[in-house]
C-alpha cells in the first residue's frame, strides 16, 4: 500500500502538507482548485492508498440460547454464545407467525470474554454490537462448509444474570483497546 505522502509528492500535490486527519473530501476539495486533472490524480491516489470505506457492523437485540462456553487455545481464547433474535409476519390467511434465527457470537476481547462467560445465562436478554465474519469449516471427511459468526466488539446485558441481580452496563473495557 503505497504512503499517501509519498504518492501525493509523486503527483505535483506536494504544495500541501497531508497529515492523518486530513480527509478525502479534504484532499478533492483542496486539489479541485488547482484543476480537475491535479483533483483526479488525487483522487485515484487517495482511493489507491487506503482504500474505500467500508462498513461492517451488527447490532442484535435477542436472547441467549446457551450459557457461555470457552473454546481456542490458551494463547488464543475464544467465548461462544448462540443469540436468538425473531420477527412476527402475518401470514395469507391473517395468521401470525414467528420466524427465529439463530446467530452464533464469538468473543474475544480479554475483558469483555471473562465478563460475558462469567455472567451470561441461557434466555438472557442481551444486546450484542460487532461485525459479521464468514469462513470455511473443514470437517473429519474433508467436507467443507462456510459458517457465520458475529464478532463481539461489546455485549450488554438486559436482563437478570446467573446470580439473580439485574446488570444493565456497556461492557467495552478501555484496557482491551491498549
Amino acid at each position: 500500500m503505497p504512503n499517501i505522502d509519498v504518492c501525493l509528492a509523486e503527483t505535483d500535490l506536494a504544495y500541501f502538507v497531508i497529515d492523518k486527519f486530513c480527509t478525502f473530501q479534504n484532499i478533492i476539495q483542496r486539489t479541485a482548485r488547482k484543476g480537475p486533472q491535479l483533483a483526479q490524480q488525487a483522487r485515484t491516489c487517495y482511493q489507491g492508498a487506503y482504500g474505500e470505506k467500508c462498513l461492517n457492523s451488527v447490532t442484535l437485540l435477542g436472547r441467549a440460547g446457551s450459557v457461555a462456553q470457552k473454546r481456542g487455545t490458551p494463547d488464543s481464547p475464544v467465548v461462544i454464545f448462540s443469540l436468538a433474535t425473531n420477527s412476527y409476519h402475518k401470514n395469507a390467511e391473517g395468521d401470525v407467525t414467528q420466524h427465529v434465527q439463530w446467530h452464533r457470537i464469538s468473543v474475544f476481547r480479554p475483558s469483555l470474554r471473562e465478563t460475558v462467560f462469567s455472567n451470561l445465562a441461557k434466555g438472557q436478554r442481551v444486546l450484542v454490537r460487532g461485525s459479521i465474519s464468514y469462513y470455511t469449516v473443514q470437517d473429519n471427511y474433508n467436507n467443507t462448509s462456510t459458517a457465520t459468526s458475529i464478532i463481539a466488539d461489546d455485549v450488554i446485558f438486559l436482563s437478570r444474570t446467573r446470580e439473580g441481580s439485574y446488570q444493565a452496563s456497556d461492557e467495552t473495557a478501555d484496557d482491551d483497546l491498549k
